[in-house]
């Protein structure tokens, strides 16, 4: 969606800046993910609708480059298989019902569960996540 990254490349522009120059770590995604990456409709992502140079202009930066799937895959040290990419080729590992949606989900997802705890406390000082320590919450 660049929501993220517009909003980081305004504030470094505001604060004067010369050139932005982004590097994405992933391919392009043009796919939503059904399996449990919050990527929102398809309509709402930037490589589905926009061409790369329309990209970089819609980010305002001064270059943009991601990485090859090719390149990702071969980052993990495997053959990329037991990978799913369906986010990049739009090649799903399953049939998704073309009714499936985000909200679908999360209105059958929402329950009243009280907040989980660690496992293993120990793991951290204060029996919190880092997260929570860094919101004053220790």
């Amino acid at each position: 969606r660049g929501t993220t990254q517009k909003q980081i490349v305004k504030m470094l522009r505001e604060s004067g800046v010369a050139e932005v120059h982004l590097r994405l770590t992933s391919p392009p995604i043009k796919w939503s993910c059904f399996f449990g990456i919050d990527t929102g409709e398809r309509s709402e992502l930037l490589a589905a609708n926009l061409e790369i140079d329309e990209i970089r202009a819609y980010l305002n930066v001064d270059s943009l480059a991601f990485i090859t799937l090719d390149r990702l895959i071969a980052s993990t040290g495997t053959s990329g298989s037991g990978f799913c990419d369906a986010c990049f080729t739009g090649v799903y590992p399953v049939e998704v019902p073309i009714t499936l949606r985000k909200g679908v989900l999360e209105a059958e997802g929402a329950t009243d569960e009280p907040q989980r705890q660690l496992a293993n406390p120990g793991l951290f000082a204060s029996g919190l996540l880092p997260a929570d320590e860094a919101r004053g919450q220790a």
